[in-house]
């Protein structure tokens, strides 16, 4: 089994990894990423994007009071606030950043195409996000991280209660590299796929990938999951794949 060391591992390839992939560089760490699709189309949005969540802007939809009040209000007992909260006020940053690297978030005449739903207190950004993933990829890139693709972490690797790297399994070859690290950070995406989507096995938006995989690996090394609450969540009909009476969003649009 070959054994790679890193300042930093990061398990997941999707828009969250990136993020923190470049973020780590930036402060000087080396960093690895373990991918199991590739780097250019793996992830959530692996196929495109067509919105983004626009957070707390300077002069925005959303101010951080009325953000604060939304995220206690929102879905009631099924998620934690702060953890909205704080999405909202880093949303901003990362728009601005998905820009730096190229992706075309804004309107031809340099304008933002803003939509709101009123009563799921979301506010977004339409944009042409085809090419997030490879944006963000090439982005990586620039930093020098490496990436091990086609690469799955199957268990973390644990000494004296604390993580110190994982296995990562090439879903092609079928070796073992042992990643050892001096932090872990695992962006394995969302559990969508533990069950059947109405809109079908490939629908791009909730990938086959989507399994669980972070939950999976820290429940087996030991971790206490908590604050597992529903971020969002629609409802749908089983039968026909249509939204339910009451479900309805309703759209505000304006230029911005």
């Amino acid at each position: 089994m070959e054994t790679i060391k890193t300042d930093v591992l990061v398990i997941g390839g999707g828009i969250a990894g990136c993020f923190a992939a470049i973020r780590a560089r930036e402060m000087g760490n080396s960093v690895l990423i373990l991918e199991k699709s590739s780097l250019r189309r793996g992830g959530g949005v692996g196929p495109g994007m067509d919105h983004i969540n626009m957070g707390i802007w300077p002069k925005g939809l959303l101010n951080p009071e009325t953000a604060r009040q939304k995220a206690i209000l929102s879905k009631k007992d099924l998620l934690d606030p702060n953890v909205v909260f704080a999405m909202d006020k880093g949303a901003y940053a990362r728009l601005l950043d998905l820009e730096k690297f190229g992706v075309l978030i804004r309107e031809d005449d340099g304008s933002y195409r803003v939509w709101e739903i009123p009563e799921r207190r979301y506010s977004f950004v339409s944009y042409r996000g085809r090419q997030t993933k490879v944006k963000l990829a090439a982005a990586v890139a620039a930093t020098g991280a490496k990436v091990l693709e086609r690469t799955m972490a199957v268990d973390l690797l644990t000494q004296d209660g604390k993580v110190i790297g994982a296995v990562g399994f090439d879903v092609r070859e079928g070796t073992l590299t042992a990643c050892l690290a001096k932090a872990t950070i695992v962006c394995t995406g969302d559990s969508g796929r533990q069950y059947l989507e109405p809109d079908g096995l490939f629908m791009t938006y909730q990938p086959t990938t989507n399994t669980g995989d972070a939950q999976a690996v820290g429940y087996r090394a030991g971790a206490k999951c908590t604050n597992m609450e529903y971020i969002y969540m629609d409802y749908v009909s089983l039968r026909t794949g249509a939204a339910l009476p009451g479900s309805s969003h309703s759209r505000r649009w304006a230029p911005w």
